[in-house]
């Protein structure tokens, strides 16, 4: 959420290793594999100006590969002290590791009896007692635990009593008596037609509750954050659909009302869009209609792949997904004008490169971030035969970066780390709603993905 949990733990470290009477020498991070990389930038970002005798080594686990590489990094953190950073796969993997008796220090230092401190990040990962990280992570011995989690915790207290039961065990008792003495009449006091006796049942159990983890629950909202920050300004822009637009909206409508509610809304958001999407749309669907008719060739022997196959054909057949071709020309597909989606963004693209603003654009489709690469990457032409205002192309690599699942996670935070480079020249970023970036600095962002047929302005100042 940032609120500087990685801040204040790097600060926590930090303070300990400056004390040794305080008895901290090994600090066990335990972190999703995507944010290995950032807590390590973090450490040297924070701590370079440090002088090197009071400074601290900071290790990533994930960098070894082998057991025997891992017992060799293990054996030098426990030796000089400082930090090891981890995934919760690498360290599930390494626990349940049949052979780990082979390596007596992987034991020792992280389980048994563990190392000084552990920090688990993105703790809600442990909600479920019956998982095999959860599962994992509980066997270490480590007394020291603080568990660190940006998402707001939901109506859910058996995954509320998981976190809570690794930083304090037995505080709350074994999940059937927290059901028993919390989850029951705390939920009974929820509902509409709840009796007032319940209600305040609910608020009893629910003060009791926030009593018993006041001391060590430390929760925080983004109210802590403003007195030191910017304000931010956010925009809805409502745009009107184009005339062609709305000619294939209601032809689709007229034509297939009676299909399935999910299908007419993905087709309907591919319209208010760009029709484009439904020439993209529809050559992955003749793709993946070829490759289940060459699986079923494949599959002759087994009837049961056969029928899967064939039922799976049949239900792509059974939909015209080229019903706009006789409403649509190829100058339509490829043409700005005169849909209102693209012709704002690149107005605000042009508008924040005039200003020197960096801008984030989002969208939950691949196909969508594909189509706005490809008019950013031919706005010169688009410019010449549409008419369009825009002048000059922008290119992936020299004018903005993508980051969607195909970029590995180290690309990605080299895309991150240009990004926020105030001297950076590369001002526009394509993303993905389903990965997460670590951007720093003031920007614009434009979401593509709203539920109506309309466009988002958020503007975060400095």
């Amino acid at each position: 959420m940032g609120l500087g949990k990685t801040l204040q733990i790097i600060t926590l470290v930090h303070t300990l290793f400056r004390y040794p009477e305080i008895g901290i020498k090994t600090v066990l991070i335990i972190t999703p594999h995507s944010t290995i990389e950032n807590w390590c930038k973090e450490f040297q970002k924070w701590l370079k100006d440090i002088p090197e005798e009071k400074n601290f080594l900071v290790f990533n686990l994930s960098e070894s590969k082998t057991y025997e590489s891992r017992n060799n990094l293990v054996q030098e953190w426990q030796r000089e002290s400082g930090v090891l950073v981890t995934s919760y796969q690498s360290y599930r993997t390494i626990v349940k590791f049949k052979g780990i008796d082979k390596f007596p220090t992987l034991l020792e230092t992280l389980v048994d009896p563990g190392p000084n401190l552990i920090i688990c990040d993105e703790g809600h990962l442990l909600k479920n007692h019956n998982s095999a990280i959860s599962k994992a992570v509980n066997r270490i011995k480590t007394l020291r635990r603080i568990v660190l989690t940006g998402t707001p915790l939901q109506n859910n207290l058996k995954e509320y009593h998981c976190m809570v039961d690794f930083i304090r065990p037995n505080l709350l008792g074994s999940l059937k008596d927290f059901t028993n003495r919390f989850i029951n009449p705390i939920t009974n006091g929820q509902y509409s037609d709840s009796t007032p006796l319940d209600v305040k049942l609910m608020k009893r159990r629910s003060h009791v509750l926030h009593r018993m983890l006041e001391g060590f629950v430390q929760r925080c909202d983004y109210t802590v954050l403003t007195p030191f920050l910017p304000p931010k300004h956010e925009y809805v822009i409502y745009l009107k659909m184009s005339s062609k637009q709305i000619e294939l909206y209601k032809y689709y409508l007229d034509k297939y009302r009676q299909s399935e509610l999910f299908a007419n809304y993905h087709m309907l958001q591919m319209i208010w869009t760009h029709p484009k999407l439904l020439a993209i749309y529809s050559k992955q669907v003749e793709k993946k209609k070829q490759k289940l008719k060459d699986m079923e060739s494949t599959s002759s022997d087994n009837t049961s792949d056969v029928d899967s196959h064939s039922s799976s054909i049949e239900q792509i057949e059974n939909v015209d997904y080229n019903w706009w071709k006789e409403l649509v020309t190829k100058k339509d597909l490829e043409s700005v004008y005169p849909y209102s989606k693209f012709i704002m963004m690149f107005s605000l693209l042009q508008e924040c490169e005039e200003i020197g603003d960096k801008v984030l654009i989002f969208s939950q489709s691949l196909n969508t971030l594909d189509l706005i690469q490809h008019f950013l990457e031919n706005a010169e032409l688009i410019s010449s035969d549409m008419g369009g205002p825009y002048g000059k192309s922008w290119y992936q690599g020299e004018d903005f970066f993508r980051i969607d699942g195909s970029v590995n996670l180290k690309d990605r935070e080299e895309c991150c780390d240009q990004f926020n480079d105030v001297t950076n020249l590369k001002y526009f970023c394509l993303h993905s709603f389903k990965y997460s970036i670590n951007v720093l600095y003031y920007f614009d962002v434009i979401n593509y993905s709203g539920c109506v047929f309309c466009c988002y302005l958020q503007r975060l100042s400095t």
